[in-house]
């Protein structure tokens, strides 16, 4: 009980205090960039996130800072447990140090002239296989234009040699004929009504 109220009696001077009893705070770094104050790197030590909007009391959780130790708060504002760096945490740290070197590497590396000419050579090769096939879709019409005027020159050549032909029966039509046919045709028509 006696530790319950200390952390109580803690968390109200943190809270009531006047500057002029605020104690020394030692800031540290998280792992992701966030910025603690810590009264005393143990247990019952009080713990405040820095933010742009002032100080706060750490929620619960844990933090990993920049050692690679995890601070454990328990009670909002109070460390519960401080967990020394772990070889296993130093080489994960230590790999992702790593990954970056890499990654910052390869940014220097690709300079914007060596991307400007890749991206050039891409585009040259797209614009040779567009070419390519717009010069097939082109031959494909030219030879299907050219059918079309052979065919077209045929039925012309067709049509002069029947027109030029003589007419061997010539057909005749009276006009009885034509008066009979109409008297047909109305008397179908009424039939069909």
């Amino acid at each position: 009980m006696e530790n319950k109220k200390s952390v109580v009696e803690q968390v109200k001077d943190l809270l009531f205090s006047s500057e002029d009893s605020k104690q020394d705070f030692v800031e540290v770094k998280t792992s992701e960039g966030v910025i603690l104050n810590i009264s005393v790197m143990e247990a019952e030590g009080t713990i405040e996130v820095v933010s742009e909007d002032g100080l706060s009391l750490a929620p619960i959780g844990e933090y990993v800072i920049e050692d690679g130790s995890t601070i454990v708060v328990g009670v909002e504002g109070v460390i519960s447990e401080i967990k020394e760096a772990t070889e296993e945490e130093e080489e994960v740290v230590e790999e992702e140090e790593m990954a970056v070197e890499v990654v910052e590497d390869v940014i220097d590396t690709d300079t914007p002239k060596e991307e400007e000419s890749s991206l050039e050579a891409r585009l040259d090769a797209l614009e040779e296989t567009i070419n390519s096939k717009f010069e097939s879709i082109f031959d494909k019409f030219a030879k299907v234009n050219e059918a079309q005027a052979l065919e077209l020159d045929e039925l012309k050549a067709n049509f002069s040699a029947f027109k030029s032909e003589p007419i061997e029966d010539e057909i005749k039509i009276s006009k009885s004929d034509v008066k009979s046919n109409k008297f047909a045709t109305l008397g179908n028509i009424r039939r069909n009504k």
